[in-house]
């Protein structure tokens, strides 16, 4: 689980409609899932050499995977406490 202030800033980073998806979610280790793998998405991003995407400009399709317009592709799937 994620400290509720580390929690909220990045939730608060998100595009409304993603940010309220998460916000529904019962249990938070899914949040803390789904936000830690946005947080390898940007560390990622920087470690490549790549300016990180904005979070709140990925493209979040309801029931898809993220995109990163003008980015790479890429996949970040979380299940079992892993990310």
């Amino acid at each position: 689980r994620l400290p509720p202030a580390v929690e909220s800033r990045w939730l608060g980073a998100l595009p409304p409609a993603r940010r309220a998806r998460l916000e529904r979610l019962r249990e938070p280790a899914d949040r803390a899932a789904s936000l830690a793998g946005l947080a390898l998405l940007l560390a990622a991003a920087r470690r490549a050499g790549l300016p990180p995407p904005v979070p709140s400009r990925l493209d979040w399709p309801e029931r898809g995977k993220p995109c990163w317009k003008d980015g790479p592709d890429f996949s970040i799937a979380h299940g079992g406490g892993h990310v």
